[in-house]
């Protein structure tokens, strides 16, 4: 536990490491060999490494979290400047994101919620079942419907972008 916390500064973090550390020693007890190092050193071995995969699992997820606010921010400024300095082409894939997250909104709420948690904040479907207090199942469900609306939407999104863009391109 102090060997997390001291790498990831998170109480919680640093608990779930220590957590997955025991299951891990747990199921591979087989694979220690005490004429490599002694036992303590092997389990701080292990939760080094678990603690600095994690911490950079979350950097990561807070890099996405901070680009995806960024590109809505963007998004919002093209559409709210159409008309001046911004180019045909970036108007056209603000339109194309706008008319996607307007089709992702359309969805149940609880399937926003695991769409945006997997894809845009990069959680596993098991770390979505435990933020949300859900089974994995209900998690894979709700992605699998979602998916399926996700894709016929976007087909008649593509469907009506390639004929603007052939009418634009004929123009």
């Amino acid at each position: 536990m102090h060997v997390a916390l001291g790498i990831l500064l998170d109480l919680d973090d640093a608990q779930e490491v220590a957590q997955d550390v025991f299951f891990e020693l747990w199921n591979r007890a087989g694979n220690y060999d005490p004429r490599r190092g002694k036992l303590r050193g092997w389990i701080g071995a292990l939760t080094e490494r678990r603690a600095i995969d994690r911490h950079r699992k979350i950097r990561r997820r807070i890099t996405r979290h901070e680009a995806v606010r960024q590109e809505f921010e963007r998004i919002e400024f093209v559409l709210g400047n159409s008309g001046s300095t911004v180019s045909h082409v970036e108007t056209t894939m603000a339109d194309e994101r706008r008319i996607l997250l307007g089709i992702i909104n359309a969805l149940p709420p609880e399937q926003v919620q695991v769409v945006l948690l997997t894809y845009f904040m990069e959680m596993s479907q098991r770390e979505v079942a435990t933020h949300l207090r859900i089974t994995l199942g209900t998690v894979k469900h709700r992605l699998t419907l979602a998916m399926r609306a996700l894709s016929s939407q976007s087909a008649e999104l593509r469907a009506k972008l390639s004929f603007d863009r052939r009418a634009t391109n004929a123009a």
